[in-house]
């Protein structure tokens, strides 16, 4: 079986994407030291799960400019749909300071190409 399809945008494209960006601050109960101490016992922090930052709910929305690294798609049997989705390589970090990896957005995802 052969599938022939058009993407709407092209590998090496610059695009303008959606992200949200949560806000992490130091967390309230254990002041980011990850444990609280009851009765000389240590326990992870419940409010944080031991991890010293929490998002306290305030999302950031941001266009950040993307350079498209791999196409995918899907095909979905209980709709019958195909699904093209844009590959990246995040610059982004994760909490720990490693490397976010790979990310992917959808055609809704993206505010369009990025003039030059």
């Amino acid at each position: 079986m052969e599938l022939k399809f058009e993407t709407k945008y092209k590998l090496g494209d610059l695009v303008n994407v959606k992200e949200n960006e949560y806000v992490y601050e130091t967390c309230r109960i254990c002041d980011g030291k990850k444990m609280i101490r009851i009765k000389n016992k240590e326990f992870f922090c419940p409010e944080c799960s031991g991890t010293g930052v929490n998002n306290y709910g305030e999302l950031k929305t941001k266009y950040e400019e993307r350079k498209i690294d791999r196409i995918d798609c899907t095909f979905t049997k209980r709709n019958d749909e195909i699904k093209i989705k844009y590959v990246y390589k995040s610059e982004l970090l994760r909490r720990d300071g490693t490397n976010a990896g790979w990310h992917s957005f959808y055609e809704d995802e993206i505010a369009g190409l990025v003039e030059e």
